[in-house]
């Protein structure tokens, strides 16, 4: 049981699986193996460009606290932690514009298990030296769970948004 001055976040988990034996082998390093990669020809830069931007936003306004994407056994994990589940809400509404981007996975043969609830500050701690034990990618850290040794960012993302493709020139 928290204690009263316990903060209590929403913790999110979705766990993507292929078809493919060893998709999740390489999702970390192989740009083609991305999630944008996979949706790139169904949704496009415009799509991607305002995901970024809202997932900047949250960000910089301290509302997405903690983004990981991990390799488990036999899986990719995104893992984020939120102040609360409204803003979770929030961003999937701003960020997929209605989207049903677990629809568009399936069709392609990638498949999500998601596990929702709440969790302290001692739970998240915790949760991230796990996941650190594993091969994995911090994206987002709030500055409270830091630690001197992390590295955050993505590799194969580059530029302000981190747009996985270059731009889509525009028709003149």
């Amino acid at each position: 049981m928290p204690k009263a001055t316990d903060r209590i976040y929403f913790l999110k988990q979705v766990f993507f699986s292929s078809a493919s034996p060893t998709w999740h082998e390489t999702y970390l390093e192989n740009g083609e193996h991305r999630i944008t990669a996979i949706l790139k020809s169904a949704l496009g830069n415009d799509f991607w460009l305002n995901y970024g931007r809202v997932r900047l936003r949250f960000e910089h306004e301290q509302k997405l606290l903690l983004r990981i994407k991990s390799i488990t056994e036999n899986s990719v994990c995104f893992t984020q932690v939120w102040p609360d589940e409204n803003l979770a809400e929030s961003f999937r509404r701003e960020a997929l514009n209605d989207v049903d981007m677990m629809q568009l996975l399936r069709e392609r043969g990638i498949n999500s298990t998601e596990i929702t609830r709440s969790v302290t500050d001692v739970e998240v701690v915790k949760l991230i030296a796990e996941i650190r034990s594993h091969r994995h990618i911090l994206q987002v850290v709030a500055p409270s769970w830091r630690t001197a040794d992390m590295v955050i960012g993505d590799p194969l993302k580059k530029g302000d948004l981190y747009l996985p493709f270059p731009p889509t020139k525009k028709p003149s």
